[in-house]
């Protein structure tokens, strides 16, 4: 089998192309990856700069430029955490909640356009797989 036709080189390849395609739907909205990446993890829950940079397999110092522009959006907040006064908690505002579900309609078409040549049973066997893959490697990266 052709090195081309492997996992890893298909993974790598279908990804930046997935990420150019959200990408330049973002950019057109005013909004980087980013940010959407941030956003996406603190619907579900406030989360440490820290904890945010590991869902996002970024280093914490590079999530502070994000979370810098997302408080300037009044997207999120953060305060100190009370167990802990040295640990800071991003929350999501929400002005930040109606952002992220004002895209919601939007980011499914986009979807949709992108992964229509798979029926709805392979997405989501391909969901399956790619969220086993990225489970086991959440803070190994």
């Amino acid at each position: 089998m052709s090195f081309r036709r492997r996992a890893g080189f298909l993974l790598a390849t279908v990804g930046r192309r997935t990420e150019a395609a959200w990408g330049g739907f973002l950019r057109s909205r005013g909004m980087t990856n980013a940010e959407f990446a941030a956003l996406a993890v603190l619907v579900d829950g406030s989360a440490s700069q820290v904890e945010l940079a590991r869902q996002l397999a970024i280093d914490a110092r590079n999530a502070g430029a994000t979370v810098g522009r997302l408080r300037e959006r009044g997207w999120l907040s953060s305060e100190a955490d009370t167990a802990d006064r040295r640990r800071v908690v991003l929350t999501l505002t929400p002005e930040g909640r109606r952002a992220w579900d004002g895209l919601q309609s939007e980011l499914r078409g986009s979807h949709s356009d992108y992964f229509s040549v798979l029926d709805e049973t392979e997405r989501t066997e391909l969901e399956r797989l790619l969220n086993k893959l990225n489970d086991a490697h959440v803070g190994h990266g």
